[in-house]
């Protein structure tokens, strides 16, 4: 019996608009359909779950809370019988997150770490952040090599904190594959899907709308409620753009896919630059092609790099043109069921597929 425990932290996984929670589900499917068992750890609202196991965390602060999760799972996992794989997708580097993984070690023939950004260091805005990550270094990264067999990454790193590598590309699941005819170009409607987070650079794009004096383009932003979509939406006032951006919130299922449905370009990322990544595989940006929809993003993303449905901006603070990006846009005739089609390539049963083979 193959069996696999897949181990997240932070997520809600009860969070349909959350694109990290859509994604972990669709991987934990793809495990179930490449024959194995797959329990799914993560939280769950306010509790944190294992299976059908509910649990209240009563520790504050992440630190604090962290060791008595990873307590609860060593307490559960102990009692199981073997498991071939355990898959973590990230997780705070603790001390004690070393001993968890010492002592559940026996019971897994392989174990792998998924880090869906590195570097992630760029990300890491606040100093207290970024002192954590040292003390993590310090007293933690440099001794997970005991522990871990294999890092997934999207990167093309061969070797990450001295742990050989299993490059993958970020997946979908074939339900995002969702076909619609393309709508008039009367209006050039653009959509970002998001977290928005810095790296994201809608700001880029919202400057852009600022310098362009055509009437026929409009931008939908769907995601937020932060701080930072807070300034996005003061830069839109103060650059009288309102008839031009609309701020659609959170969104999923069938309101997003009207979204979807009525617009012409995905905005990736345009900020990446910004934590010091330069290659990148996008969820957003397959996601996106999922729907059919042609792309513009900054980072290099090797699987899509050269393709007529991609069109790159700077990795950098130069000004985009939203002319230039219309003239390639009118330019082209997009077969938006072959965009569709190519995303074939994405769904996760055959990148799970990948690792499987690997380890």
């Amino acid at each position: 019996m193959k069996k696999v425990f897949f181990l997240t932290n932070t997520v809600d996984l009860t969070n349909s608009s959350d694109g990290l929670a859509k994604k972990i589900h669709s991987q934990v499917k793809a495990f179930k359909e490449c024959g194995y068992i797959t329990e799914l750890a993560g939280y769950s609202g306010k509790f944190y779950k294992i299976e059908d196991h509910q649990f209240s965390i009563e520790e504050n602060g992440v630190f604090s809370k962290t060791n008595e999760m990873l307590k609860l799972l060593e307490e559960y996992i102990l009692k199981q019988e073997n498991y071939e794989i355990l898959y973590i997708r990230k997780f705070y580097f603790t001390p004690y997150f070393l001993n968890f993984l010492k002592n559940i070690r026996p019971k897994f023939k392989k174990i792998v770490l998924e880090l869906p950004t590195y570097p992630y260091y760029g990300e890491i805005q606040t100093v207290k952040g970024k002192i954590a990550f040292w003390i993590e270094y310090l007293l933690v990264i440099r001794k997970i090599s005991k522990y871990i067999d294999k890092i997934i990454t999207f990167s093309n790193d061969k070797k990450i904190y001295g742990i050989n590598c299993i490059k993958i590309s970020n997946g979908i699941d074939s339900s995002e594959q969702v076909y619609s005819e393309e709508p008039d170009r009367n209006i050039i409607n653009f959509i970002s899907v998001s977290s928005i987070s810095f790296w994201h650079g809608i700001d880029r794009f919202i400057l852009a709308l600022k310098n362009y004096e055509g009437n026929n383009v409009h931008f939908h932003i769907v995601g937020g409620g932060n701080n930072i979509s807070l300034s996005l939406k003061k830069m839109v006032q103060d650059y009288n753009l309102i008839k031009k951006v609309t701020f659609h919130g959170q969104k999923s299922g069938e309101e997003l896919q009207k979204i979807y449905a009525m617009c012409h370009i995905g905005v990736g990322s345009l900020g990446r630059h910004r934590s010091n990544v330069y290659y990148l595989n996008s969820l957003k940006n397959r996601e996106y092609l999922a729907k059919g929809i042609p792309i513009i993003y900054s980072e290099v993303d090797d699987d899509l790099e050269g393709n007529k449905f991609v069109y790159k901006v700077s990795a950098s603070e130069e000004m985009i043109s939203i002319n230039d990006i219309l003239k390639w846009f009118n330019e082209n005739k997009f077969n938006r069921k072959g965009i569709v089609n190519f995303s074939d390539k994405f769904i996760w049963n055959s990148q799970i597929k990948k690792i499987v083979s690997n380890i």
